[in-house]
């Protein structure tokens, strides 16, 4: 009997309750908003209180935020296009007002330096924009023609090396033998 007298309320329970739907509520959806109700269902509606995090987790996500974003530039720093010509490093951190070479600065941490510094300023592209001044850069010799008495005093050096070099080796055999 007891069974039976809650049986009985528990049906009593679920036909007071809300009605239960099966499918899409699609339709009742569009006549709820029809109706001018809130385009929040009930349920997300209700005020709910929210707590704030203790300081070591909000100091947790805040590196963990930091490294994300120290990943991400890394990410795009790899994708940056950055020329290998040296002088076309040093033009590109001139256009885009860095100083050229810093103490010591080998040129391939000077290329990993623009690299850096065109994440930080959101560049994507690595050559600089001035080619006329690539091109002319070059185009101009290494070497230049030097004056008469240079060669003059570059012949004078090379016969005498040549000689004291020649006795030198002479005089090593003859200690030998």
């Amino acid at each position: 009997n007891n069974n039976n007298n809650n049986n009985n309320n528990n049906n009593d329970n679920a036909t007071n309750s809300e009605k239960i739907y099966f499918g899409s509520l699609e339709l009742q959806e569009k006549e709820r908003l029809a109706k001018g109700a809130k385009s929040e269902p009930a349920a997300v509606a209700q005020s709910q209180e929210v707590l704030p995090f203790s300081t070591t987790v909000s100091d947790s996500q805040d590196k963990h935020k930091q490294l994300l974003e120290r990943h991400e530039q890394q990410k795009r720093a790899r994708q940056i296009a950055v020329p290998t010509n040296d002088d076309q490093v040093k033009l590109k951190l001139r256009e885009i007002g860095e100083p050229i070479i810093l103490f010591g600065e080998k040129p391939e941490n000077r290329r990993d330096r623009l690299r850096e510094l065109l994440v930080k300023l959101g560049i994507t592209e690595g050559a600089p924009i001035n080619q006329e001044v690539v091109e002319s850069v070059k185009d101009e010799p290494y070497l230049t023609p030097g004056t008469p008495a240079l060669l003059k005093a570059r012949l004078f050096i090379a016969t005498y090396s040549t000689q004291k070099a020649s006795d030198r080796i002479n005089s090593a055999k003859r200690k030998r033998d």
